[in-house]
């Protein structure tokens, strides 16, 4: 969340009608500390912090309600937010964490972990130059539709099986 709210008090800077939202949930504490860095950066009137939603039609709406969609991990595995954002048609702004560059592929960016700055930038262009949405959505299925990947699943399996 620092590269993330750093990222976006320096995008706050340069565009006046840029507004950021935080999905998901976790612990109090650290939500509250958050919240002071926000204030402390100049962002807090900008952000709006949802916590967990747990309706997935919600958390779609949100998405088809956006610009762009914002990752700022440290460690992943396979970012289903990322996931789910490409599959809502939205791109992605993401630190180089897990599968997030491959997931993004030509519908966004993929910067350095930790790097409020990069990701600033990466933020700015992908908003002056917005592909569509139906094009970001169609690359993200195309590579990853769901029987192509149960199909890639199933042949990993039975390679696994065959060798014990």
């Amino acid at each position: 969340y620092d590269t993330f709210l750093n990222a976006a008090a320096a995008v706050a800077r340069i565009g006046s009608d840029v507004v950021f939202w935080s999905i998901g949930g976790g612990d109090p504490a650290l939500l509250s500390a958050l919240q002071r860095t926000a204030e402390t950066l100049g962002v807090s009137d900008r952000l709006t912090w949802f916590g967990e939603i747990k309706d997935p039609d919600i958390v779609a709406s949100l998405f088809c309600a956006s610009d762009l969609c914002v990752s700022a991990s440290i460690s992943e595995g396979f970012p289903n937010s990322v996931a789910e954002a490409l599959a809502c048609g939205l791109r992605v702004v993401g630190t180089d964490a897990g599968d997030t560059r491959r997931l993004i592929g030509d519908s966004g960016e993929s910067v350095p972990i930790r790097d409020g700055g990069a990701m600033s930038r990466a933020i700015l262009r992908q908003l002056e130059h917005p592909p569509t949405r139906e094009l970001v959505r169609h690359d993200f299925l195309t590579r990853f539709e769901p029987l192509r990947l149960l199909s890639r699943h199933e042949a990993l399996l039975s390679e696994v099986a065959a060798g014990s």
